[in-house]
């Protein structure tokens, strides 16, 4: 027997014995065994398992990433410019020439079209942008050959800036207000003049209830100065400074245009032959010496195409004296002249006017060669013969014969030409008379003239052509002027007479309006007085009419 077998029996063995089995002895046979009682397996009580909670697992909260701000650009700034045109006067020797040989005058220059007609260009003059200490806020620049300049600077920066300050040799300082050259204004040009020159106030009228208007102009040329400071103005009523006045430059003002009334004489004596302060005789296109008359009419021609050409909208009106006043408007020149055309048909003048202004540059230039009795049309044997003016339009050919001349009404003739200005109500009127001799046939007197000139506050610029004139004439010609707010012109060399007209047109063009915003009465004395570049003021002084 192996050792699986011997185990496997006593285990059987063993087995038996637990169950009362296998061999019986004789005593268990005898005694009832008593049975064990049944015990009860003690069940051990089911125990739930624990569970462990369930534990959220601890989520990390979302940490959002850190944005930097992005930095706003610094906005670029706003810029603006500063920009403008600088110019000289001509001289009057110079305008002057222009009218003894006539011809067409461009309306500005081609090339530098900004530039007013009786002006140059300052070209390279030194340009700086200055505050009111006078120190310089930008790089200079340089005036072209146009004379004109630019700063294009920030606009937080113009509040800044007081003035424009330009300088070049030979000539005064021009010292303006920034505001002259900021895009606001019609017109950017300010004008200096030589060294040699002064300011004169050649202009001072009472405009309205509380304004007045006035002229700047240089001793040399007689032309107007425009663009300067406010700041070099000063104005006194009886006495007292008035602060606070609000200036304005007419060429900064695109609606303040002139109403200009021209009378002309055409007395007998206008017939006389021109010779210059050298006694050489004056010649005329056509070779032969001029007369007063031509050169007039010439100059007149002048102070048409000038006058226009800086102030496009501007009006005149024309009459012509001697014994009589001739109003020219078409009435009057159809009632005193025979027309004809080319064909040899009689024709009535025909300008489409209804009073005797007119903004039409052709219908005036026709106008002055009817005026002038040296005029081809009329057929003159007389010389100079003075060719048809090239800007005209009309249809006119030949007129009969002249019925103008005679004597001197030229107070009168005044008369007239505040009667026309009266009709129409102007904004800036104005009123020019040439004559070539005292008065010898008006009904007017001279203190007549200025007490109604003053009631409309229409400003009489006299010019004495010639040398024909007594102390006496010459001192009522410069009542009439001074006493309405304007200025005496004695033109002894008539050479010159277109020079002294061309720096008419350019004061009728550019001059200065103040509102003082105190009445003006009656009575009251009122001064303006203009200091520029440190110099001795000059001033003006006028009695409200």
């Amino acid at each position: 027997m192996n050792k699986t077998s011997v185990t496997l029996a006593i285990l059987m063995s063993l087995s038996l014995s637990a169950c009362g089995g296998g061999s019986s002895s004789t005593a268990d046979k005898s005694t009832k065994a008593t049975p064990a009682p049944t015990i009860e397996p003690t069940v051990a009580p089911t125990i739930e398992p624990t569970v462990a909670p369930t534990i959220e697992p601890t989520v990390a909260p979302t940490i959002e990433p850190t944005v930097t701000p992005t930095a706003e650009p610094t906005p670029a700034p706003v810029l603006t410019n500063i920009n403008g045109q600088l110019v000289v006067p001509v001289t009057i020797t110079a305008s002057a020439r222009k009218t003894l040989i006539p011809a067409p005058i461009q309306a500005r220059s081609e090339a530098c079209p900004g530039v007013p007609d009786g002006y140059s260009p300052l070209a390279d003059a030194v340009v700086e942008l200055k505050n009111a200490a006078g120190d310089n806020l930008e790089s200079s620049t340089t005036t072209d050959t146009c004379g004109k300049f630019e700063f294009v600077v920030p606009k937080s920066l113009v509040d800044s800036i007081s003035n424009v300050v330009a300088a070049k040799s030979g000539f005064k300082n021009i010292i303006a207000d920034v505001d002259n050259f900021l895009e606001s204004n019609a017109s950017r040009i300010a004008s200096t003049i030589s060294d040699q020159a002064s300011y004169e106030i050649t202009g001072l009228k009472k405009s309205s209830a509380q304004s007045i208007n006035f002229i700047i102009t240089d001793s040399e040329s007689k032309k107007a100065i425009l663009g300067l400071q406010n700041s070099a103005f000063t104005f006194s009523l009886d006495g007292q400074t008035i602060t606070s006045p609000t200036i304005t430059s007419s060429q900064n003002t695109a609606t303040d245009s002139a109403s200009v009334a021209i009378t002309l004489d055409s007395s007998g004596s206008m017939g006389a032959l021109v010779y210059d302060e050298n006694n050489r005789p004056v010649l005329a296109p056509d070779g032969n010496t001029h007369r007063r008359q031509t050169i007039a009419a010439s100059a007149a021609h002048q102070l048409i195409d000038m006058t226009k050409a800086n102030d496009p909208n501007s009006e005149m009106a024309i009459i012509m004296f001697s014994s009589v006043i001739y109003p020219m408007t078409d009435t009057t020149l159809n009632s005193k002249l025979k027309i004809f055309d080319a064909s040899g048909d009689a024709m009535l003048l025909d300008t489409g006017r209804t009073d005797n202004f007119t903004q039409d540059a052709s219908t005036l230039h026709t106008l002055i060669d009817i005026y002038n009795e040296y005029s081809a049309m009329y057929g003159s044997y007389s010389t100079p013969v003075i060719e048809r003016h090239p800007d005209r339009t009309d249809n006119i050919a030949k007129i009969s014969y002249y019925p103008f001349g005679g004597s001197t009404a030229f107070l009168d003739s005044i008369d007239q030409a505040i009667t026309t200005l009266e009709s129409t109500n102007p904004t800036k009127p104005v009123i020019v008379a040439l004559t070539d001799g005292a008065d010898n046939s008006s009904q007017k007197t001279v203190d007549e003239i200025i007490t109604r000139a003053n009631q409309y506050n229409y400003p009489v610029t006299v010019i004495a052509a010639g040398t024909g004139f007594s102390s006496y004439d010459i001192d009522d010609m410069k009542r009439i002027s001074n006493e309405t707010g304007s200025e005496y012109f004695e033109v002894a060399d008539l050479s010159k007479l277109g020079g002294f007209l061309a720096g008419i047109s350019t004061r009728v063009t550019f001059n200065y309006d103040a509102n003082l915003n105190t009445p003006l009465i009656s009575g009251q004395v009122l001064n303006v007085s203009l200091s520029v570049n440190g110099e001795t003021p000059v001033s003006r002084e006028i009695t409200i009419p």
